[in-house]
């Protein structure tokens, strides 16, 4: 798992913070209703259960050394570890997901959420919670996952889903959008995220498991 210093993922972080004056709640709630239209998506002539193993998919290509994940119900629940360190401090992480299905019309619908609980100081603590059951999307700017994170969700389970379009990693999305909210942060820049293509993905698997 990568591990770049504090002062860099603490430095993302604040960004999310910097990036506009203070919000009203007008502006919250365009915000806000703009991520929950991204971070759903219908699947026609799926099921839930295509839905979850795909997600799977889709989470191990995040970090597939340190995703958890297990089916409640509708829903997938998942998290991840992560660590980073500086000079006499650290930052102990979990990043949350959740993929809420409802089957309808000959299809699901699908809702994707992510959310991050943080420890730092010299001597942080651990975060035991194991998952989260429901993250709600709020319209903050400061919130880890944004517009582009939603999309670049659904890019990457409809791949695994439909197979007939080409795989999205993190450097190709970044090209073609623009904006802050647009970015992929979630998804692509927190620490020990690895931006790997599905082939890339079964050779380092295939390398671990040989071991």
């Amino acid at each position: 798992m990568k591990a770049p210093s504090l002062l860099i993922i603490t430095a993302l972080l604040l960004s999310a913070c910097a990036t506009t004056n203070k919000q009203s709640l007008a502006d919250k709630e365009i915000l806000r209703d703009a991520r929950i239209k991204a971070s759903q998506h219908f699947y026609p002539n799926i099921t839930a259960r295509d839905v979850f193993f795909a997600a799977e998919k889709v989470l191990n290509h995040i970090d597939k050394t340190d995703m958890e994940m297990e089916i409640r119900s509708n829903r997938l629940v998942a998290s991840r570890y992560f660590t980073a360190f500086a000079i006499l401090a650290a930052t102990h992480g979990k990043q949350f997901y959740t993929i809420d299905t409802k089957e309808q019309n000959g299809g699901v619908l699908v809702t994707v959420n992510s959310d991050v609980l943080a420890n730092g100081g010299m001597f942080p603590s651990m975060v035991t919670q194991s998952y989260m059951d429901k993250i709600e999307t709020n319209g903050n700017h400061s919130t880890i996952f944004r517009t582009g994170d939603f999309r670049l969700f659904h890019k990457r389970l409809s791949y695994f889903l439909v197979g007939d379009q080409e795989w999205s990693s993190c450097k190709n999305f970044k090209k073609n959008v623009e904006g802050f909210e647009e970015q992929a942060f979630g998804m692509c820049e927190l620490i020990g995220i690895e931006d790997l293509t599905p082939a890339q993905h079964v050779s380092q698997s295939n390398k671990l498991y040989s071991r």
